[in-house]
């Protein structure tokens, strides 16, 4: 069981109750940057404490963000206090910090982040080949799929087991960064999927054209207690809690819920009430999601957003009397003390209506408890909202639950991370002098190794004029006890030798003086070798990627559509610039598919139409997505497009295996994810926001990277010098906000009436905030785009003094005409504003 700490408090109660292991980030490069987190010296106590429990327990930390270009430098520092304080694993997102961890930072051991949106067997393929030790699978799979993989992919399995669930998949919501300039993968989501949203009709004459339908992105919070035993019988590794920014005492109580129920030492009779009692310290309604089957709808809790608590009776009535004051009665279905908190559902409200319990009557007598079943009175605020009879009462804090959850807390400082070292003392008749080595590295993981290739030895003396001692053996242990003090130096002493051929006598003042000079110049010679270490990396680093050879001069245009018949308007001239045209495989039936390209390539040639493979491919999808391949593939097509680390293991199947009697393989039977055979460039959602990730890229097979919708200028103009025409720049396109399996219009009708007889194509809503966004139905699969589209062709003078050589325009997603994309293309081209278009955080940069 791996818990949640957002800060120290909360890592010691995850320890006391059970967890074991612990994730937790530091300052900088964490997906919830605004959680306590910790600093590196943090970092460290917390690593020795949990390393010293019996059993042993493990620290990971979070490095799951993307990284700009110009932060690299600060990244090492951070894997370097990683690496010296003993971290179990690191979490990683971005592909160009998996390269860097693996080829300067080895002991780090690879967790793939579900940032990385692994949702099936051919992902998780992918990243053993990439050294991954394991990873955390996305939240909205099934069982069965979690049991494949887990049996299959030969890397470890984690599955999320309670806690906060995303609307969108994992490291690809758009909707935050674009539209308010809060990047979800650079942790500092601004959580519109909890706002209110409301429909607007398409009737014109409608008297009013907007309907309210309440929280239709909000989704209730994942919780498995149920499925606990069926996620151990499937193979998975790690069971997970989502939570870095909840208190220590959500932290403790869902560990030891969770622990129990893991360990078969809850029974059945305690289940409700250890379930209620996590339930007031924070609780949305709880969900399955997807774990039992991917046709479960009730996933979002439309009517309300926030904490509720746990269900203790309904309203009976509320009694004024005088003043303006009134009681709330009802009979409460647990025990209540005064200064426990209280929700109602207010229909209507948004959120809860909650209060703290200052008044609490039985009998017309004030009372400091009441037990269950009692008939109550709680005082209300004199400000509160009209409260109906039958409104849904919950009990959303409790102070027995606060005092239920105790746990230790060391001094801080009291575990501190220290490099072993060796000392040699000699003794002379005019000096002493010491010598202090590395040791060789200890078999407690905890104790932090020195980088490897900078060994250190450090010599230093003192003046002095010694005699003969009148005991040499004390003298020995004397001088052992002086140089075994280094209080709060970042060493401790693995082996001592007294080297004192002439039975001399040193006073312990001149030991100690001797001791507090050589751990001065061991901390300073550490720091300098870390710097020098650092700087080498630094400068390997700068020396990839190169540029293209080829160094292409001309400004290069590519088109990406859905639908080839979006191009069939486009005359010669519109096609004079264009490079490359990339189609969705999986849109168009196959054969009408294999027909439009060949009638594409007629007019455009073969070499200038590239496949594009879907972002995502679910398990009911995966026949599909291989028979399009291999029959694409037959046909003569070999350029492709990724859009999702597994369309390396999607692209190589071997071609034994595709005979006449085609049978789609599993995915694991493919080969290698490196040495392709086919020409590969990579989509905005494989994440290139530095050259480390595009390094990566390139190293796996991809030809070209096209860098990311959300990335501003500053980033893009320090990319492209050094990535050249290998990089493309996406200039239009209806970049998706989110990508969800969770239906908007099932949420807002109460039901899903299944595929065949679903009418719904698309919904547009309006936010809180008035931001205007269209949920796209696309196989039951919502796509939701902002209204306007995503357009820099008002930014192509500054894109070209970047650098830019490659620029790119999509149609799809959106239910386009030929002629809107024909005029929509050449506006673009033209430099000219497209109505209504925003430029996401390319002025502002991605912060």
């Amino acid at each position: 069981m791996l818990a949640p700490a957002g800060d120290r408090a909360a890592a010691l109660a995850a320890l006391h109750y059970g967890a074991d292991a612990i994730y937790l980030g530091l300052e900088k490069f964490s997906a919830r940057a605004e959680a306590t987190n910790f600093s590196a010296e943090q970092l460290g106590e917390i690593v020795v404490y949990a390393h010293a429990l019996t059993p042993r327990r493990r620290v990971f930390a979070t490095v799951n963000t993307v990284v700009l270009e110009r932060e690299r430098a600060e990244l090492l520092t951070t894997l370097d206090a990683l690496e010296q304080a003993g971290a179990d694993a690191v979490i990683v997102q971005d592909l160009g910090v998996a390269r860097i961890v693996r080829k300067w930072f080895p002991r780090l051991t690879l967790h793939a982040s579900t940032q990385l949106a692994v949702h099936n067997l051919a992902g998780a393929e992918a990243l053993k080949e990439l050294g991954f030790r394991r990873v955390t699978l996305a939240r909205e799979l099934m069982l069965d799929e979690i049991r494949d993989i887990s049996a299959q992919a030969g890397i470890e399995t984690e599955v999320f087991l309670h806690g906060a669930l995303c609307y969108c998949y994992s490291g690809l919501c758009l909707y935050s960064s674009l539209l308010r300039g809060r990047s979800g993968n650079r942790g500092r989501c601004a959580y519109p999927c909890r706002e209110a949203f409301q429909a607007i009709s398409d009737q014109p004459s409608a008297i009013s054209q907007r309907q309210d339908v309440g929280f239709v992105f909000s989704m209730k919070d994942l919780a498995l207690p149920k499925h606990v035993e069926a996620l151990r019988a499937a193979g998975v590794g790690s069971l997970k809690i989502e939570g870095r920014k909840k208190s220590a005492l959500y932290v403790g109580a869902t560990v030891d819920f969770y622990r129990r129920v893991l360990d078969g030492q809850l029974p059945a009779g305690e289940h409700a009430a250890r379930q209620a009692d996590l339930q007031t310290i924070f609780a949305r309604p709880w969900t399955s999601l997807y774990a039992d089957g991917h046709g479960r709808r009730a996933v979002v809790d439309r009517e309300l957003v926030g904490h509720r608590g746990t269900p203790i009776g309904r309203v009976e009535a509320v009694v004024a009397y005088g003043g303006g004051q009134a009681r709330l009665r009802f009979h409460t279905q647990r025990s209540l003390e005064r200064h426990d908190g209280l929700q109602i559902d207010i229909p209507g409200g948004g959120k809860p209506f909650g209060f703290p319990i200052d008044v609490l009557r039985i009998g017309g007598k004030n009372v400091i408890t009441a037990p269950t079943g009692s008939a109550i009175e709680v005082e209300l605020p004199r400000e509160r909202p009209q409260i109906p009879l039958g409104a849904a009462l919950y009990c959303s804090s409790s102070q027995a639950v606060k005092r239920s959850y105790p746990f230790p807390r060391p001094k801080p400082g009291a575990c501190k991370i220290r490099h072993p070292i060796s000392i040699v003392c000699t003794l002379a008749l005019d000096k002493i002098l010491a010598r202090a080595s590395r040791a060789p590295p200890p078999a407690e993981p905890h104790v932090a190794a020195h980088p490897e290739g900078s060994p250190y030895q450090i010599y230093s003396e003192i003046p002095a004029a010694l005699s003969p001692a009148k005991d040499a053996a004390r003298m020995e242990v004397a001088a052992r006890g002086a140089f075994e003090k280094l209080g709060d130096t970042a060493f401790e002493l693995a082996d001592f030798t007294l080297e004192n051929p002439q039975g001399l006598f040193a006073p312990v003042s001149l030991l100690n003086e001797l001791r507090r000079k050589l751990c001065d110049e061991l901390g300073q010679t550490f720091a300098k070798q870390t710097t020098e270490r650092l700087q080498r990396i630094g400068v390997e680093m700068a020396s990839e990627p190169s540029a293209s050879s080829k160094g292409i001069a001309e400004e290069r245009w590519l088109i990406k559509v859905d639908r080839p018949v979006y191009l069939e308007a486009f005359t010669a001239d519109d096609w004079r610039v264009v490079e490359e045209v990339s189609i969705a495989v999986e849109v168009e039936p196959l054969p009408q598919l294999l027909v439009a390209l060949e009638r594409l390539a007629g007019v455009i040639g073969r070499e200038r139409i590239r496949l594009a493979l879907p972002i995502i491919t679910r398990c009911w999808e995966e026949k599909d997505l291989l028979q399009r391949i291999y029959a694409l593939r037959e046909a003569g097509w070999q350029k492709w497009e990724a859009a999702n680390i597994s369309a390396w293991s999607f692209l190589k199947i071997p071609q034994a295996i595709c005979g006449r009697d085609f049978q789609v393989p599993r995915a694991g039977a493919v080969a290698s994810a490196h040495n392709t055979d086919f020409d590969l460039v990579t989509d905005w959602p494989l994440y290139t926001l530095n050259t480390s990730a595009a390094a990566q890229l390139f190293e796996m097979g991809a030809t070209r990277v096209t860098l990311s919708p959300e990335d501003g200028l500053d980033n893009i103009c320090q990319l492209l010098p050094r990535l050249g025409d290998r990089a493309t720049v996406i200039v239009y396109q209806d970049a998706p906000l989110f990508i969800s399996e969770s239906c908007p219009e099932a949420t807002r009708t109460g039901g899903c009436v299944g595929p065949s007889q679903c009418r719904f194509s698309q919904m547009e809503l309006v936010s809180d905030a008035g931001e205007h966004v269209i949920s796209v139905n696309r196989r039951c699969r919502t796509y939701t785009l902002n209204r306007h589209p995503f357009c820099l062709s008002m930014r192509l003078a500054a894109l070209r003094q970047a650098g830019a050589r490659r620029l790119r325009a999509d149609f799809i997603y959106r239910p386009y005409t030929t002629a809107e994309v024909c005029r929509i293309w050449r506006e673009v081209r033209a430099g000219r504003t497209v109505s209504g278009a925003h430029i996401g955080n390319f002025d502002r940069g991605l912060l």
